[in-house]
């Protein structure tokens, strides 16, 4: 056998290791509320527009793992299986399951606690929602004030760890905003989820949140004109979700 062909047949060896490694972890990925139960033991899980975010609810050097679109990034970098492994240990086998999943089952993790053996439920589409019409001032004049202008756009998910946000009443975010650890102050729209973790939350008198809002272990200032077409939830950290606002 010449050194050529026994380095192609190692290199197939290790292709095929790989492979039934992958399908071993696929294989366990299987029951979503099973996995979802593991994971809550560790994390606060925050669905995203194309995934889902763990925040792991031990402080330490990991704030934030993304699971999107198969890949994993941690505090906001990609990171390989390998180096998932050397700093997740044990759990980033737990992390991986996730990858396997289909994007409306990551985001269902996020859901409310599911029974054993009770499937997944598919993400139900959003209705369209009607122009915001206009809004009556407060004053005495009796003039009506027109929903402000949104000339500015940004497109995907706001994700900010250790940080601020701000969304200017000029401005739509076609997608969510997640902060770890820091505040968000909205005064414009968001299409989709405001979810914020371990901060507050400032929604001012022209924000137009479309679907639902989430504070873990933070506080919520919300304007009366303030307005969120999904629900709104407060839960501390290591809680569930539980609608405590409409």
């Amino acid at each position: 056998m010449t050194q050529r062909l026994r380095r192609y047949l190692t290199a197939l060896v290790g292709v095929l290791l790989l492979a039934a490694g992958a399908r071993g972890l696929e294989a366990q990925a299987g029951d979503p509320a099973a996995l979802a139960g593991q994971l809550r033991t560790r994390y606060d899980l925050v669905a995203l527009k194309d995934g889902v975010a763990l925040v792991p609810q031990a402080r330490g050097e990991v704030r934030l793992i993304e699971v999107r679109d198969g890949g994993v990034a941690i505090n906001g970098e990609a990171v390989t299986a390998k180096e998932l492994r050397a700093r997740l240990g044990k759990e980033a086998d737990l992390v991986l399951k996730v990858t396997f999943l289909g994007l409306p089952e990551q985001r269902a993790l996020a859901g409310p606690p599911l029974g054993n053996g009770q499937p997944v439920p598919p993400a139900a589409p959003v209705p369209p929602v009607p122009p915001v019409a206009a809004v009556p001032s407060a004053s005495s004049t009796g003039e009506e004030t027109a929903a402000p202008a949104r000339d500015r756009h940004r497109e995907g998910d706001m994700v900010r760890i250790g940080g601020s946000v701000t969304v200017e009443r000029d401005e739509v975010v076609k997608g969510d905003v997640v902060v770890i650890g820091g505040s968000a102050d909205i005064d414009g729209e968001v299409t989709g989820d405001v979810n914020v973790v371990g901060g507050s939350l400032n929604l001012g008198p022209t924000a137009l949140v479309r679907q639902n809002v989430a504070i873990v272990g933070g506080s919520l200032h919300r304007d009366p004109g303030a307005r969120v077409l999904g629900k709104v939830d407060e839960v501390g950290v290591g809680g569930r979700f539980g609608g405590k606002r409409p």
